[in-house]
């Protein structure tokens, strides 16, 4: 059972995802897709079962095995250079922190400007740069200097990172920032490092909750259209309730069980009631790179389907994003064929991981966790090239791979 764990850990880790993602379909409409989730999973663990076969694992490490010896050699001093160089440049285009600016701001609409204001009209290649920094390179660079015991440099990185982390808004960039290296602590046992690091995580999120209301509340006179909104139930629990009459911790907590069991199922129940019924399958204009390829029009729904899924923003104008769990955009392309797609995909994607990491179980895990509970709310391709996991499996070939933990 154990050798069974170790070699299989990815697609174990990825069932319960998809557990809690079935959780949120049943809390939102009961039964009524579980047969497509049911053909979608099977179709998942079919490729994977084939794909654990000896032939295939045989072809597959030994094309690995050759990508293995081509070894980098880098040294890592430039790699932290060059990453809190851009931190720095960061602050000064942002013109300080927004977190700490935010505690000057008496109303609700005027912190989410503000939150906004941060990527706003600011050039893609930052934006991919903060990606790229806070979905990888930071985390790593934290991992690496424990692992290393570059102590002295590992404090000093971390107080610059979580502060940074909480500068830019995001309560997810601090679990990001600090989950890896969670989860190789406690599997060394420097338990008190854990609790630091989780410690951490709650004042972050707990002060970004603080600053996200403020004690003006909302301000009626302010242009609704002016607002954007991302992810809109993932900020919100459950809003007909009267807020008031729960504490701040109650609502956090609230919010963390509605973010993290409910809203990604809800999504997928959002997508599965509107597609086709409201909106017709994509047939491939889903795909940026595939609709640019074929001369059409790129499609997307997670921006499009923003209003049809929350009507009652339409007269307010606002805009923003629904983010689904990675197998449906396939199924808003092809419709349940697309989940032979998606399946077979991921299945690939999740084989050649615990290849690449094979002996390395205490890394595989610290550097590949995160990015699979992302799974829920993200498209594979955002999450492997834009969302870092790409990058992070590039920095652990380069500078950890011939650590064996």
């Amino acid at each position: 059972m154990v050798q069974f764990i170790s070699k299989h850990t990815l697609i174990l880790v990825y069932s319960f995802v998809f557990a809690g993602l079935m959780f949120g379909v049943y809390h939102t409409s009961g039964t009524t897709f579980f047969q497509e989730l049911g053909i979608y999973f099977v179709v998942l663990l079919a490729f994977y079962a084939l794909m654990a076969t000896k032939p295939v694992q045989k072809f597959l490490a030994n094309r690995l095995r050759f990508i293995g010896h081509r070894k980098l050699n880098f040294n890592i001093n430039y790699l932290i250079i060059g990453v809190l160089g851009f931190i720095i440049f960061h602050f000064f285009y942002l013109g300080g922190s927004p977190a700490l600016q935010s505690l000057d701001i008496y109303y609700v609409e005027d912190v989410a400007l503000l939150r906004e204001s941060i990527s706003k009209e600011t050039p893609k290649v930052i934006l991919y740069l903060v990606s790229f920094s806070m979905k990888a390179i930071l985390p790593f660079l934290l991992l690496y200097l424990i692992i290393k015991k570059r102590f002295v440099l590992y404090w000093i990185l971390l107080t610059i990172t979580v502060f940074y982390s909480f500068s830019l808004m995001q309560k997810s960039y601090v679990v990001g920032l600090l989950l890896p290296s969670i989860i190789y602590c406690v599997m060394n046992r420097r338990i008190l490092w854990a609790i630091k690091d989780v410690g951490m995580i709650v004042l972050v999120v707990v002060s970004l909750v603080v600053i996200s209301n403020p004690p003006g509340g909302n301000r009626t006179n302010l242009n609704p259209s002016s607002v954007r909104i991302n992810l809109p139930l993932a900020e919100n629990v459950e809003p007909d309730l009267p807020l008031k009459e729960y504490s701040k911790i109650e609502l956090i907590a609230r919010g963390l069980y509605s973010r993290i069991l409910i809203v990604p199922g809800e999504m997928v129940s959002g997508w599965f009631e509107t597609i086709p019924a409201k909106k017709p399958f994509l047939y491939g204009d889903g795909y940026r790179v595939l609709a640019k390829i074929r001369g059409r029009e790129y499609r997307d729904y997670s921006s499009e389907l923003y209003l049809v899924l929350n009507p009652e923003y339409k007269e307010s104008g606002l805009e923003g994003t629904v983010n689904v769990a990675s197998f449906m955009y396939d199924y808003a392309n092809f419709g349940w064929p697309g989940f032979i797609l998606s399946g077979f995909l991921l299945a690939f994607l999740l084989t050649v991981v615990e290849l690449f990491f094979a002996d390395n179980f205490k890394l595989k895990l610290s550097i590949n966790l995160f990015p699979i509970l992302l799974l829920s709310s993200t498209a594979i391709t955002t999450l492997l090239f834009s969302g870092g996991w790409g990058l992070s499996i590039l920095l652990y070939y380069i500078f950890l791979q011939d650590k064996r933990e």
